[in-house]
């Protein structure tokens, strides 16, 4: 319990263990709209490993109001989550992602996508489908 024992034996003291960050905002989404109505969804994170990636969905019925985000799975390593529960009958379904490290913390969730189904969708199936940012602002 001597302060001073490191001066005493000639060697660096330990650093002050700093405060870990919380992971990076993931970015960069896409999705590819699959033949059979699954959704196959990637996004970039700008640094950092070791993180799990969750993935909310929300649905927008055809009538009606857009339901809550509900998780629907985790992402892989290679940052690309297949959504192969859409719902039937739906106008479009929006996702979002946050990273989470082994300490508990969180990055922001990222900016809502969505992916627009039926005669909205710009594009033929299969293609890229470009996804609109939604201000995050009341998304539950």
């Amino acid at each position: 319990k001597n302060p001073g024992v490191y001066t005493l034996a000639q060697i660096d003291a330990p650093k002050t263990p700093s405060e870990r960050q919380a992971p990076p905002v993931p970015n960069d989404l896409r999705a590819t709209v699959q033949s059979d109505g699954s959704v196959v969804m990637s996004f970039k994170v700008a640094a950092g490993g070791g993180a799990t990636y969750m993935v909310q969905r929300r649905t927008e019925p055809l009538e009606g109001s857009p339901s809550p985000f509900e998780f629907v799975g985790f992402a892989g390593d290679d940052k690309r989550f297949i959504d192969t529960n859409v719902p039937d009958g739906v106008r479009a379904v929006s996702y979002r992602v946050a990273a989470r490290i082994s300490t508990g913390l969180q990055s922001q969730w990222s900016q809502m996508f969505t992916v627009p189904f039926g005669s909205q969708a710009n594009g033929p199936l299969g293609s890229i489908v470009p996804v609109k940012a939604e201000d995050q602002k009341g998304a539950g």
